[in-house]
């Protein structure tokens, strides 16, 4: 898959930490390497860190990190190659993409073209890699006795792969698919309206995704590019490699010098490459673009060019500076710019990194009425930089900030091994062996020369403003997606000074919530959690943990409203109370979350949830802010249109989802019971007044039912003193009783249904149905262990068969999807090539045809396919975020009715799947065959009909849930 900027800004964060991001979007133009005379230095760690680490350096130049976890119930790895997009020649964009691709189809001692993933699939593992701008990383996990097995196959990779001529075709048109598939996507198009303000002479301005009109396979020349690449920045100097898992260090450091110390090295000495062209050009400075998105949304970029901050990692000066510019607390820019109901979200960062530059953003979500005004907004943000300059840079501010990250180093969670070695390969790269694990947190030198000549180049005769909007005045389109834009260049600079500042904005005061006392509550961990008795009507659990050894907690506060279940208008009034309580809320609280506490307020159907998380000392006052937020609230009619307004445009924009996305909602919407189509809900809203609000939150808690669970650093006399301030404060009225949606039974047999869906791809989701069960019963795990099993089973093979021979599309993958008790799988394809009703008979084929390959599966296949799912569902949770969601989500189905047994569904599940014969599967196949278990084929618009009845969800029985 290819990682470019967008993603590597937005959806990375989900990776490992949330520095990661800034790490993946940074670093030098030289690597670290300690001398191999001398030992290697090793990495500072937190006192709470469970893990082993050491740090070594190959004679060949390769970085290795091992990582002993003794708990790991999975191993990974991860190989990152410093060269990536920036690197490739400009006679064929896309390159280092298409050779992340290629090294997976078989190498010299592995010709398999689906050997490595054949084996990762049987061996419950995953796998996938990215190209950045200077960046390639490869990453799998797996289970730990097959690691070595991997290794072998995997190392190879950067050794002798194929390049095989047969499969450049093949391979393109994957690349080429996944191109395709982000053409309606307003991130990769606003990606592609800023290449057009770069400096052309700078790589960063080309195209770098690649797709079949620069990959051009015809030309003998494309494999000798690839090649080429390969022998030069493949070698081992550019290389970092991590081990997780649960081997000794001794171990891994075996399997590291058994696989990777024949990594070829460079044939010369190996001069980093350098892009000294500067990334924006002086003389078309100040620029202002307008880019119109597919989705209605508004958004206002101010971007800068600076230094990149690796030249100065110890100071950090980018990370400082943007923590002052998007502080959401009293009275800051962001709280005046959202009072004025002209933005709903503020973030600044750099990205970009070069090694000689970076770009600095300060990113603006706006509204309608906010993209009227961003002259003014832009001209408060200087008044804003200014007082930066002459308040904020000041040691104490950046002492608190130190304090902040220093904590969260201290007691972060466990990662995810796959993601934590990706992070950490990654880190190799720019980091030197001592910070690797510290660094995202380390504020360790305030430099304010280097802070304020960062500020410097925030300046108005150096800005590039991108204003998107539906009411774009547009002049062009982009080269590679179709994104329509206007561009200017050479501005008269803002004249910012003449737009008056607010009088009462102000730099943050000192935070109260920083705190060093964190200790662990006494007593010993649950395994499950029990119900305390209390005199009010609140059922109340309690899960103390401290078994991963950190003072953190989750506190889950469900208040249930009956009328919400079954009513679209309170319904939407319950989702708009709690954006209205987080827009109240997101001020005050705003230092607490900065200083490690957390909190989510979340609409559903039966209510509202409160979640407080994170450090448990202050956790307490905090609660207590937002509880009391309900206290005689008032609604203003500009803050209810401004919601309102918020909410529409959220369901307009659904429109634009991904066709997955459009797909699975439609099924909810055909299966679930009571949901409402977004043209119902549309309606509603647009009918709804300020005083509707008012008046459901006045009378929310007149009929209220209360769940309460505590997880983690939390003790029974903490638990019970929450209930005692919630029973006092709400005194509900109701006992939580099981409100629930119901549930349709699909019939069996073949059902079909179309939906208008605006995208140049086609889409099918094919959705199996189990049986509907009472969960707990042995008919309930039985179909659901069948299920994951034949998904099990059928995972690596769908995809190779659909995606990599076929060449129906990038997206192919199959899955299970439970509907509350009932099990299901689905088989799902994106396609640029095929139409719905090609998918339906490629699928369907497939289906038919894959019978004889499990009739014909070896049984020790058979059994390690088998062993390898029940190893992942015996799999221990990693993280105490794991475990309290785990918690509550089997609450918030069984509630008072739950059963201690029903805390351990998976293994009971792993029990299950134990007991499945080879015979056993074939016979619940064959009944998938016959179609006894009712389909649904849902899909984009079709150019002939789907096979199947048309599907008529109104005429089918709902079953409720137990």
């Amino acid at each position: 898959m290819s990682l470019h900027f967008f993603a590597q800004r937005r959806a990375f964060t989900a990776l490992v930490l949330s520095c990661c991001l800034l790490l993946l979007l940074s670093g030098c133009v030289t690597t670290w390497h300690a001398s191999s005379k001398i030992e290697a230095p090793q990495p500072i760690t937190s006192p709470y860190d469970p893990h082993s680490y050491r740090y070594l350096e190959f004679e060949s130049g390769l970085q290795v990190l091992l990582v002993s976890d003794p708990q790991a119930e999975k191993a990974a790895a991860s190989m990152n190659v410093n060269a990536g997009s920036l690197h490739e020649p400009d006679a064929w964009p896309g390159l280092a993409h298409f050779l992340e691709h290629m090294l997976f189809l078989g190498t010299a001692d592995f010709p398999e073209p689906d050997g490595y993933q054949q084996l990762i699939s049987e061996q419950g593992g995953s796998y996938n890699a990215f190209t950045a701008s200077r960046d390639t990383n490869y990453f799998f996990d797996i289970q730990p006795a097959a690691f070595d097995a991997a290794l072998a196959r995997f190392s190879r990779f950067f050794v002798d792969p194929l390049l095989n001529e047969d499969y450049l075709q093949r391979e393109v048109n994957a690349v080429d698919a996944e191109w395709s598939g982000t053409l309606q996507s307003d991130g990769r198009r606003f990606f592609d309206v800023l290449r057009t303000a770069l400096n052309p002479e700078h790589p960063a301005s080309r195209f770098s995704a690649g797709n079949r009109a620069t990959l051009d396979i015809d030309n003998p020349a494309l494999r000798e590019a690839l090649l080429d690449y390969h022998q030069r920045f493949y070698v081992a100097e550019l290389m970092s490699l991590a081990l997780v898992g649960p081997h000794s260090l001794d171990e891994l450091e075996t399997l590291a010098r058994q696989h990777f110390s024949d990594l070829r090295q460079a044939e010369q000495d190996h001069t980093p490459v350098r892009f000294t062209q500067p990334l924006l050009v002086d003389q078309q400075l100040p620029m202002q673009l307008q880019m119109e998105p597919l989705r209605r949304d508004y958004q206002l970029s101010l971007i800068f060019s600076i230094p990149d901050p690796q030249l100065h990692q110890k100071v950090q000066a980018d990370r400082f500076l943007a923590y002052l510019i998007h502080h959401e607390g009293e009275n800051s820019l962001f709280d005046y710019l959202r009072r004025e109901g002209w933005i709903t979200a503020l973030s600044a960062g750099s990205g970009f990194n070069t090694g000689e530059e970076a770009l600095f953003f300060i990113d603006f979500t706006l509204t309608a009425e906010g993209a009227q005004q961003a002259e003014t907004i832009t001209a408060w943000v200087f008044h804003w930089l200014e007082m930066i300059q002459q308040q904020g840079i000041e040691a104490w501010r950046y002492q608190e900030l130190a304090q902040i990250t220093e904590q969260s180093f201290l007691f972060q969670e466990s990662n995810d091994p796959s993601d934590f070695a990706t992070f950490l390969a990654l880190q190799m790269a720019y980091t030197s062996p001592e910070q690797l694990l510290r660094q995202p947190y380390a504020f360790d030198h305030f430099d304010v020369e280097v802070i304020e000549r960062t500020l410097q180049h925030l300046q108005p005769e150096r800005l590039v403003s991108i204003l998107v909007t539906p009411d774009a005045q547009t002049s062009a389109t982009t080269d590679w997606v179709p994104a329509r834009y206007h561009r200017e260049t050479n501005l008269p600079a803002i004249e910012w000074r003449q737009v008056p500042r607010p009088e009462a904005l102000q730099l943050p005061e000192p935070n109260p919530f920083i705190t060093d006392q964190h200790k662990l509550v006494e007593g010993e961990s649950l395994a499950v959690p029990v119900r305390l008795d209390h005199p009010s009507r609140i059922e109340v659990w309690h899960g103390q943990d401290t078994s991963f050894g950190l003072p953190q907690g989750d506190i889950y506060i469900n208040l249930i409203q009956p009328q919400v279940l079954d009513n679209r208008e309170a319904r939407l009034l319950a989702g708009l109370t709690a954006s209205w309580l987080e827009d109240r809320l997101n001020n005050p609280t705003y230092p607490a979350r900065l200083a490690g506490l957390h909190y989510s307020i979340d609409s559903h159907a039966r209510g509202i949830t409160i979640q407080v998380s994170g450090l448990t000392a202050k956790q307490p006052e905090l609660l207590e802010q937002l509880l009391s937020a309900l206290d005689q609230p008032q609604v203003h009619p500009n803050d209810f249109r401004l919601l309102r307004d918020r909410w529409i445009q959220q369901l307009e924009n659904r429109q634009h989802d991904r066709p997955i996305q459009q797909l699975v909602r439609q099924l909810y919407l055909s299966m679930i019971d009571p949901t409402w189509p977004t043209s119902e809900l549309l309606e509603v809203l647009d009918g709804l007044a300020y005083t509707d609000l008012q008046d459901f939150i006045d009378h929310y808690t007149d009929q209220l039912a209360i769940q309460l669970l505590t997880v983690g650093n939390l003790d029974q006399a903490t638990t019970l003193a929450i209930a005692d301030q919630l029973a006092s404060r709400f005194d509900p009225q109701i006992d939580p009783q099981q409100l629930q949606l119901m549930q349709r039974a699909l019939p069996a047999g073949l059902w079909q249904q179309s939906i208008p869906i605006d995208h140049n791809d086609a889409a099918l989701f094919w959705y199996v149905q189990g049986q509907p069960t009472d969960g707990r019963s042995a008919a309930a795990f039985e179909q659901e262990a069948l299920m994951r099993l034949v998904q099990q089973l059928q995972s690596a093979e769908f995809f190779h068969q659909l995606r990599t021979e076929q060449q129906l599309g990038y997206a192919v993958f199959t899955g299970v999807f439970p509907l509350k008790n009932t099990a299901g799988l689905f088989y799902f394809i994106q396609s640029p090539v095929a139409q719905p009703s090609a998918l339906a008979a490629a699928i369907a084929d497939f289906i038919e045809s894959d019978r004889q390959r499990l009739a014909a599966l070896p049984s020790e296949r058979f059994e390690a396919q088998k062993n390898s799912l029940i190893q992942q569902l015996r799999q221990a949770d990693t993280r105490l975020s794991d475990r309290s969601a785990r918690w509550w989500n089997l609450l918030s189905e069984y509630g008072a009715d739950i059963q201690p047994d029903d805390f351990e569904r998976r293994a009971q599940l792993a029990d299950r799947i134990e007991q499945i014969s080879h015979a056993e599967l074939l016979a619940f196949y064959d009944q998938l065959l016959a179609q006894e278990l009712g389909q649904m084929l849902l899909s984009s618009p079709t150019d002939q009909p789907l096979p199947g009845a048309n599907a008529q969800p109104s005429d089918w029985p709902l079953i409720e849930f137990d």
